[in-house]
Order: structure tokens, then C-alpha cells, then sequence
């Protein structure tokens, strides 16, 4: 028998949504690695611009390219930008689904917290970035970035596809 209360079911395609956005945050969380490791806040503390640049001249200036992603400071910031816009698109995507779709009331409030805990989060990256990585920024930041993940996975744990059948769960 199902351990998930079916007024926490919901549809394949928020259960899918919702499983990318974990995924998502996971790879934002590695991407906020690398730019803690390679100092990448310190440079470019402008938004939305890098620089006065939206994608700058030097983005790809090591060759082969790969290694841009792991040792040019310029592509890790701009990556990890990118992803943080797309997250938070993502979020108000959820917020939206949230009002327009049939998804039960529990459900419905976890995606309101996971979307505010994103856009907060989204917030505090920016702050941080304006104030040049002060370091009690850049702990909260490090911080939340460990609560959104929990929250991501907590959802994805306690919500089920509608099509799960009771009984195929192991305990």
C-alpha cells in the first residue's frame, strides 16, 4: 500500500516540472562551487550586466572551449547567472501552474514555498555579487542555496505522479 496520501498526487507533468527543477538546482548548487572556488564574484559586480557587456567578448577565450566552463572566471559567472535566471523563470512558471492548475492544496502551498524560496534566493545572489562577496553574504547565500535544495527534495519525495500505483512503493 501507498504511503503517499492521495491528496498529495499529483499530475505527470508537475511531477516531471518539479523533478527538472530539482535537477536544476543541483547543477545551480555545483555552478555556485565553482564560482566560490575560482573567487568569480569578485569580478563583474554589475547586474544585469557583466561589465557593461550582457555576454562579454571573452567568454570563450580559452581553448579547448570545455575548459571555460571550469577555469574561465567570466564563463562561470555568466553560467552561473544564466541558470539563476532560468530557475527563477521557472518559479514564476510554478507559481503560475499553481493558480491554473487542478493540483491539490498541499501541493499547491509546497510550490508557493519552493518558488519563494527561489526567488529569494535569487535576491541574495544579487546582493551578494553588488556587495563583492562580502563574506556574511556569501554564507547566506551558500546557506539558502542548501534550504532551496532541501525544499526541491522534499517535494519531489512526498509528492506522486497520479499514474504511481498503491503498492509499488518499498519501505
Amino acid at each position: 500500500e501507498s504511503r503517499i496520501n492521495p491528496a498529495w498526487r499529483v499530475s505527470p507533468k508537475i511531477s516531471i516540472t518539479l523533478f527538472g527543477v530539482l535537477t536544476l538546482v543541483f547543477v545551480m548548487v555545483l555552478s555556485g562551487g565553482l564560482m566560490a572556488g575560482t573567487g568569480a564574484g569578485l569580478v563583474y559586480n554589475t547586474f544585469p550586466f557583466m561589465a557593461g557587456y550582457w555576454i562579454r567578448p571573452d567568454l570563450f577565450e580559452l581553448h579547448p572551449i570545455w575548459r571555460n566552463y571550469f577555469e574561465n572566471i567570466t564563463t562561470i559567472q555568466f553560467q552561473h547567472r544564466v541558470l539563476a535566471m532560468i530557475l527563477v523563470m521557472v518559479a514564476i512558471g510554478l507559481v503560475y501552474r499553481r493558480f491554473t492548475a487542478k493540483i491539490p492544496v498541499l501541493p499547491r502551498r509546497l510550490l508557493i514555498v519552493l518558488s519563494s524560496a527561489i526567488g529569494i534566493q535569487f535576491i541574495i545572489g544579487i546582493a551578494t555579487l553588488l556587495n563583492r562577496t562580502p563574506v556574511h553574504l556569501t554564507l547566506l547565500h551558500q546557506c539558502w542555496a542548501m534550504v532551496v535544495f532541501s525544499i526541491a527534495v522534499v517535494i519531489c519525495a512526498l509528492l506522486e505522479p497520479k499514474w504511481a500505483r498503491a503498492g509499488t512503493h518499498n519501505g
